[in-house]
């Protein structure tokens, strides 16, 4: 009965996360550069008040460094850019620009902590055109129970597939 009541708890928080990814022209965004430049992560507060913090920085780092592996995988030159989320989008437009970026990744996102561990509970990207800043990619994730690099390599495998079709 305990087995039974464990599977059906693991097939429900499954079915309770989210992952989608929009690709505006896959084939536009293979053999570009990019760069991972600023995601802001926020924890959940009382009243829906988002704080940031060193943490919170420092896993949106984690998120950046795990969204690498999937994007070259889709055939792009990823430049590393430092992830601070305390800079303007019109500084890392800047920098694509000096760089000659093709395209940029900007993101956002809520964290839960639960004890001492941290897991998303939204997260959201967009890869951006350094030039016409039109969005030509987006990916967003929601649900319980993943860490953040985990919400970011669910982006990342829907991205990679939504190229090789």
């Amino acid at each position: 009965m305990r087995i039974l009541s464990k599977t059906f708890l693991f097939i429900l928080l499954l079915a309770a996360c989210s992952t989608k990814t929009y690709i505006t022209d896959a084939k536009k965004l293979k053999d570009k550069r990019i760069a991972v430049t600023e995601i802001v992560l926020g924890t959940a507060q009382q009243k829906n008040k988002v704080r940031t913090d060193t943490l919170c920085d420092c896993l949106a780092s984690s998120v950046a460094e795990s969204l690498y592996p999937y994007l070259q995988q889709a055939g792009m030159t990823v430049i590393n850019l430092p992830v601070t989320g305390k800079s303007k989008e019109g500084g890392a437009y800047r920098k694509a620009d000096s760089l000659q970026l093709d395209y940029l990744i900007f993101g956002s996102g809520l964290i839960e902590f639960t004890g001492k561990a941290a897991f998303m509970r939204t997260l959201s990207l967009k890869i951006v055109d350094a030039k016409s800043w039109e969005v030509k990619a987006s990916g967003n994730f929601s649900g319980p129970s993943v860490t953040p690099s985990g919400a970011a390599k669910r982006i990342g495998k829907k991205l990679v597939s939504q190229m090789k079709k």
